[in-house]
């Protein structure tokens, strides 16, 4: 079951920086109305702090719309620490289109408003990835490896979110609407390839957690395992 600690929407205005596009934009409106129901659809269904996720499945609907956007790997700011993170580009504008729970819908729009966000990522400065105090909130720590995989690998992120529950929800629910409001159709990803050495071939296994990693061989299985899919692998039904 879904928290569902809130129904009511956040009074935010999706023309603003970094919340949607400047009405200047072609079709701002239908862009902005995707944003605000992305938002609250991820407030409904609990999905807290999950930037890549969000991200590349909204570059995903958009694009099935005929928009041209890009998901950013960088930096933000809030004050005096610096956080790794995954929000969207376009036309030049900066959207962060992510939901945090815990924090007061004023704060919340206050700190993004304020939040100054770098597209580049100097590994060898301090960055703020987590502690016990925010673990303590449920929000997990972050992961240089697993963002720059995120990326790079948007097919596969797009088979992965199934086996969480609120993702799930709140993609068929991204998708129903793109229909229902717009007439778009927001395709399915294959996911007919090794996900280690990118072959494609009749006889291929699943992991046997997952149920979704492919691999055309054991050793691609291990190699795959070993650089980044024990961090990311979750059972299905995972809330």
């Amino acid at each position: 079951m879904a928290k569902n600690r809130s129904n009511t929407h956040v009074s935010i205005n999706y023309t603003e920086r970094p919340f949607g596009v400047p009405s200047s934009v072609k079709d701002s409106s239908k862009i902005n109305k995707i944003f605000e129901e992305s938002f609250n659809y991820q407030k409904k269904f609990s999905v807290s702090n999950s930037c890549g996720f969000v991200n590349v499945i909204l570059k995903h609907c958009f694009e099935a719309a005929g928009i041209d956007i890009n998901v950013v790997y960088g930096t933000m700011e809030i004050m005096g620490f610096r956080h790794p993170h995954v929000w969207l580009e376009m036309q030049g504008h900066i959207v962060d289109n992510t939901y945090v729970e815990d924090i007061p819908d004023e704060m919340f729009i206050q700190i993004k408003k304020s939040t100054v966000y770098s597209p580049t990522v100097d590994e060898s400065t301090e960055l703020f990835l987590g502690d016990q105090f925010t673990n303590a909130l449920g929000i997990p720590s972050h992961s240089i490896t697993g963002f720059k995989w995120f990326l790079q690998n948007q097919n596969k992120v797009l088979v992965m979110y199934k086996n969480r529950i609120c993702l799930t929800r709140y993609y068929q629910s991204l998708v129903k609407m793109m229909k229902d409001k717009f007439g778009v159709v927001v395709p399915d990803v294959p996911n007919t390839k090794c996900w280690s050495c990118g072959k494609e071939e009749e006889e291929i296994k699943k992991c046997s957690k997952c149920k979704f990693a492919k691999y055309c061989s054991r050793e691609c299985q291990r190699s795959d395992w070993k650089q980044i899919h024990k961090e990311l692998c979750l059972p299905p039904n995972t809330y």
